[in-house]
C-alpha cells in the first residue's frame, strides 16, 4: 500500500513537473501587424470603402507614406505632443488642401510652397517659451475636435469656441 502512495506521489511529481516545463519553454510570438493590416484596421475604424482594388491599393500607398510620416515625427522625443492617424489619413496633402483649406489652385505649386507662403507660423518653435500645457477639453470649456466637412463655418465655429472658452474662465 505504502508503495502505491509513493508510486502516485512520484508520477504525481513527474507529471506535474513535465507540464510545467512544456508551459516554460514554449516560446510567445507576437504578431506584428502588416501595412495591409494596419490599413484594413483604419479602415474599418473610419468606415472607409473604395471603388474595387485598384483605388485601394493606390490609397494604402498613400496611407503608408502619411503613416511613416506619422511615425517619424513621433519617434523625435523633442516634441510635448504625438501625432496619430485621422480619417484623413489615406489623402495626399495636394487633397487635403484643397478639400479643406479654401486655397484654390493648388496644382499649379506645390503644396508646400502655398503652405509656406500662406501659414509661415505653422513652422515657429515655441516649444522654449510654453512651459506647460493646457488641455482645455479636461477643463470642460471645449470638446474634442470634430469633423465638420465642408461646411465654410469655420470662423463661426472659431468664435463659438472662443466665447465658450471666455465663458470657462470667468
Amino acid at each position: 500500500m505504502t508503495s502505491i502512495i509513493v508510486l502516485v506521489t512520484l508520477l504525481t511529481i513527474l507529471f506535474t513537473s513535465f507540464r510545467i516545463s512544456q508551459a516554460t519553454s514554449r516560446t510567445v510570438t507576437f504578431h506584428v501587424p502588416s501595412m495591409v493590416d494596419k490599413h484594413e484596421q483604419w479602415m474599418s475604424r473610419f468606415s472607409r470603402v473604395y471603388h474595387d482594388e485598384l483605388e485601394k491599393q493606390m490609397r494604402r500607398d498613400v496611407f503608408k507614406k502619411n503613416l511613416k510620416f506619422v511615425e517619424n515625427f513621433n519617434e523625435k522625443a523633442n516634441k510635448s505632443y504625438k501625432l496619430s492617424v485621422n480619417a484623413f489619413a489615406d489623402w495626399t496633402s495636394e487633397e487635403f488642401l484643397a478639400m479643406h483649406t479654401g486655397l484654390k489652385n493648388i496644382t499649379r505649386k506645390s503644396p508646400s510652397k502655398v503652405v509656406d507662403a500662406t501659414m509661415s507660423s505653422r513652422s515657429w518653435d515655441v516649444s522654449d517659451v510654453v512651459v506647460e500645457s493646457k488641455d482645455w477639453r479636461s477643463e470642460g470649456a471645449v470638446t474634442p475636435v470634430k469633423y465638420q466637412g465642408q461646411c465654410g463655418n469655420a470662423s463661426f465655429l472659431t468664435a463659438k469656441t472662443n466665447v465658450k472658452i471666455s465663458f470657462k474662465l470667468k
